[in-house]
């Protein structure tokens, strides 16, 4: 995408990202971006070359926002509780406000190009990297328990919040702020009451401490 005015270039990004979600990446065409802005066809390839180049940077910006939001919600908190609430609270706030750009970010990912989806995925590994060291220093710290794989809950996290913009709906009874709540208590707490647990635990004789040395540096990518 080519350089544009400020001004235009939001214009016509945010007439994409709404196309895009109503329509489907592969069934908007540039002409329909063109009318939805204002420009002939003509116009809006001065501006755009091709309408991948859009879909890239919908790609590139919700990832970079993640990295900045998290990175500015994680560095003013040294206890793992309140670095997990800043994270939760960040996810759920970006899933409500970005939400069309989340929806074609999971739904058009192959239809990026392997280049700029390979580089786009190795920023989304830096996420998940970022929340699985938060786990990993909690465990350290013996904050969160000895027996819980920082690789698993991190991607288990994630799939809870990822998967908000499934299920949410801005009519319905809950803030993001409630539900950001709600999925604070589950992951400090759980469902299950905690007296029940450490009881069937003990009778059942489990309690795996796992070794969190080689965590910090693992596989990126290494998949559960």
């Amino acid at each position: 995408m080519g350089k544009l005015p400020d001004e235009m270039k939001e214009k016509i990004l945010n007439a994409a990202v709404g196309l895009f979600r109503d329509k489907g990446y592969m069934k908007t065409s540039m002409d329909d971006i063109a009318h939805a802005v204002g420009l002939t066809k003509g116009g809006i390839y001065y501006y755009v070359k091709k309408k991948e180049h859009l879909l890239v940077e919908m790609h590139y910006k919700i990832v970079d926002t993640f990295l900045h939001k998290f990175a500015v919600a994680l560095e003013s908190e040294s206890d793992f509780s309140m670095k997990i609430y800043s994270w939760v609270k960040t996810h759920v706030a970006i899933m409500h406000d970005f939400e069309p750009y989340i929806k074609i970010y999971f739904k058009e990912l192959d239809n990026i190009p392997e280049k700029e989806s390979i580089a786009i995925q190795k920023k989304s590994n830096a996420a998940q990297l970022m929340l699985r060291n938060v786990i990993v220093e909690g465990i350290e710290k013996k904050q969160v328990r000895s027996d819980i794989d920082p690789q698993i809950a991190s991607f288990l996290i994630l799939g809870m919040l990822n998967w908000i913009p499934q299920w949410y709906r801005p009519t319905g009874p809950r803030t993001v702020s409630e539900i950001a709540d709600h999925v604070n208590k589950i992951l400090n707490s759980g469902i299950v009451d905690a007296d029940h647990l450490r009881k069937r635990e003990k009778s059942e004789g489990k309690h795996e401490v796992f070794d969190t040395s080689n965590e910090r540096n693992g596989e990126l990518d290494q998949k559960v």
